[in-house]
């Protein structure tokens, strides 16, 4: 068996952007990356071969990033392997992975069993760890992201990480048999080089949960409609650069085309473009408080209760709520443009923007770009941002 050590060779502004991703998850000290190599998916007929470890060590220059490998020699040596990194995992608090809790941790806490080195102090470890499985926690993000697959080279390279080792997983399961044959020191190379690589990557996925929780906590400082676009300036900067379209209704009925708005991010940037769908279909206006009118059947008409005073009862009723409607474009005006807004606006009656639907009860909502416009620039702050709130939790 050999147990390698590395650190990683970083810049001073490269070391405290990877500390300040770690505090993500609490003390940096306390973090360790795992990953594991095995011979195939079987508890009962497989073994590990190699464990890499990522963690925190101190040094001259404060914390400094340090890979630590556990490879070894032939399948006889995997309880050594196991026994000599269960050693190390417990003096770690949280333990991060991808995929660790339904492979890599399950294996070495079932052969470890198995061979009999599983001890009592590994078992209230694993039951004090917490554990952070970046792909559970990141499957709910891939609509949004646009990632076609959810292997860890996908996201990887999504985060601009361009690897060397040409290799999965699998493909070195024949490497590995080889070089216990062999003891070749290019097989072993080429063994080592994929988990390196897998754990020198791996805290580069923290930039996904650094924008998600941006995006969820920002709070929103001013917002305006300028050119065709909602400006949204918060009070936080976004680690990545995203463009992603994203649809601003909660309900998605089967085979219906969702309208879809453009969301742009910048890189250090506080600022969230976004490009509204717009709307060409007839669009009306339900007025809110249909009680405050009357309809007359004979010429159709809906009149205010305070003007049908020398209308007779028996030419009025009642207004129902479908019939308090006012086309979109006033009579006389030239058609407005219209855009699509967050289904959740459907409350904010009384805040002096009017919504537009395609029909009674319809869940779609619009609005004229003229009046969001003007209701942005005249409303105070405090009164637009929750609503403008309303796109970023839609995220």
């Amino acid at each position: 068996m050999r147990i390698l050590q590395s650190p990683l060779q970083q810049t001073a502004a490269g070391r405290q952007a990877m500390i300040e991703e770690w505090q993500l998850f609490g003390d940096p000290s306390e973090i360790v990356f795992l990953d594991i190599e095995t011979t195939g998916f079987s508890r009962l007929y497989d073994s590990v071969y190699l464990i890499g470890m990522l963690y925190m060590e101190p040094g001259m220059q404060g914390l400094t990033p340090v890979v630590r490998q556990y490879l070894a020699g032939s399948v006889e040596e995997e309880s050594k392997v196991l026994r000599q990194a269960l050693d190390e995992l417990r003096r770690f608090s949280v333990c991060v992975t991808y995929n660790g809790s339904l492979f890599d941790l399950p294996f070495m806490e079932e052969k470890s069993k198995r061979l009999r080195i599983w001890s009592a102090e590994d078992q209230q470890w694993i039951t004090r760890m917490r554990l952070v499985d970046l792909l559970r926690q990141y499957r709910r993000y891939q609509s949004f992201f646009g990632w076609p697959n959810m292997r860890l080279t996908t996201l990887e390279k999504e985060m601009g990480e361009t690897r060397r080792d040409p290799f999965n997983g699998g493909q070195l399961i024949e490497v590995f048999h080889e070089y216990a044959r062999s003891d070749d020191p290019k097989l072993e190379a080429v063994l080592l080089l994929h988990n390196y690589e897998d754990m020198i990557y791996l805290p580069s996925l923290l930039r996904i949960e650094g924008m998600m929780r941006a995006i969820h906590k920002a709070q929103i400082l001013q917002a305006r409609y300028v050119n065709g676009a909602l400006l949204l300036d918060c009070d936080t900067l976004f680690p990545l650069s995203h463009r992603a379209m994203v649809s601003l209704g909660r309900k998605k009925k089967k085979d219906a085309p969702q309208l879809k708005a453009q969301y742009n991010f910048e890189a250090a940037s506080p600022r969230v473009t976004i490009t509204l769908p717009p709307c060409d279909a007839p669009l009306y206006y339900y007025l809110p408080n249909a009680k405050d009118y009357y309809f007359l059947p004979q010429s159709g008409q809906l009149v205010h209760r305070s003007l049908a005073y020398d209308v007779p009862a028996a030419e009025r009723r009642k207004a129902k709520k479908e019939e308090c409607v006012l086309s979109a474009d006033p009579p006389g005006g030239g058609p407005r443009q219209y855009v699509r807004v967050p289904d959740t606006w459907k409350a904010m009656t009384g805040s002096g923007l009017r919504l537009y639907q395609k029909q009674y009860k319809g869940e779609e909502l619009y609005a004229a770009e003229t009046e969001l416009g003007e209701w942005l620039l005249t409303k105070p702050e405090e009164e637009t941002a929750p609503w403008c709130a309303h796109f970023l939790e839609l995220l």
